[in-house]
């Protein structure tokens, strides 16, 4: 005999597969289990209601195609700019220290901080865990959505952050640095060791965290990110994308170089070659991959790259 499947509704036309008081019930046995106190569980989650508005943000996300240039303008805008200067003027030696520590950029560091929350102006209004339970009941990714709550149960369980504080954009990220539980669990650090990896209010643990995050995804000190290159001849479309990564060796052979004229940086990794819309064409290295870790996306990428030459007041790529 085949299941019923009760649907319940919300005004709105949202429908879910199971009441909500027994999945409640369900997910409270799950946290018990996993050592998460009932009283913590009762206090962020005992008067939940899914949020419509979460719902639909998450069906409804924007396919717009932008241009590289809009996408940077909307994301590095001069006054980003100006703001990333006063938070270097102000923060710039302890970002520096602590990216010394994880051999890492500072300037990417300050700039991943500025697009990710505005230097921690804006992180976000949705209460986190009502968010990701949303989106755990909501079924469309739900099992992904059910490991992030859990997790983030935990690092209210562990004091790491005050329920009131534990804000963020409606998919789950909080804290300075825009982290999804899972992602704070693998790379949030305690820099100052007072036993709690607090990402919302510390910023010595803000940027020791982003800092290990590009540090543990391949961050190499003192390389190149991208250079912006043209071509002797006609593109060959079989040459464009990660997937046609090459040697810089090969890319000198078939007519590739620097727009300034310089030579192309040496680096003994496969490079690829990518086309940005409306934007220039650019030779990857290794570190530039390492940025879309953290939001995959060339645009992403390229964006913080140049914010942070903007806040150095450096040469830039872009």
């Amino acid at each position: 005999m085949k299941k019923l499947i009760l649907f319940f509704c919300l005004v709105g036309g949202l429908c879910f597969a199971k009441s909500q008081r027994l999945w409640l019930s369900e997910l409270k046995q799950e946290a018990l289990s996993e050592g998460i106190s009932a009283d913590v569980f009762e206090q962020m989650l005992a008067n939940w209601k899914p949020r419509v508005t979460v719902v639909k943000l998450d069906r409804n996300q924007p396919e717009k195609r932008l241009t590289f240039e809009k996408y940077r303008r909307t994301r590095a805008n001069k006054s980003r700019v100006v703001y990333g200067h006063r938070a270097w003027k102000k923060h710039g030696r302890l970002i520096s220290d602590v990216a010394k520590e994880y051999s890492v950029d500072p300037c990417i560091v300050a700039a991943i901080w500025g697009i990710e929350t505005s230097y921690g102006n804006y992180m976000g209004k949705f209460p986190v865990i009502e968010s990701l339970a949303t989106l755990a009941y909501d079924g469309r990714r739900a099992e992904f959505f059910r490991k992030e709550l859990l997790l983030a149960l935990h690092i209210v369980n562990d004091g790491h952050v005050s329920p009131y504080r534990f804000v963020g954009e409606w998919a789950g990220g909080s804290g300075h640095p825009q982290f999804l539980p899972s992602s704070w669990v693998e790379y949030a650090k305690d820099h100052d060791q007072d036993g709690r990896k607090d990402i919302w209010t510390n910023l010595g643990d803000v940027f020791a965290s982003i800092s290990n995050y590009i540090h543990k995804n391949g961050w190499q000190l003192n390389q190149p990110i991208a250079v912006l290159v043209k071509s002797n001849k006609a593109i060959d479309n079989s040459w464009l994308g990660f997937s046609n990564s090459h040697a810089l060796s090969f890319w000198k052979k078939v007519g590739i170089s620097s727009i300034k004229g310089s030579p192309l940086p040496y680096s003994k990794d496969k490079l690829a070659l990518i086309q940005l819309e409306g934007g220039p064409l650019v030779l990857v290295y290794p570190n530039f991959k390492v940025l879309m870790r953290y939001n995959y996306s060339v645009y992403y990428a390229g964006t913080v790259t140049y914010l942070a030459d903007k806040i150095c007041k450096r040469g830039g790529v872009f």
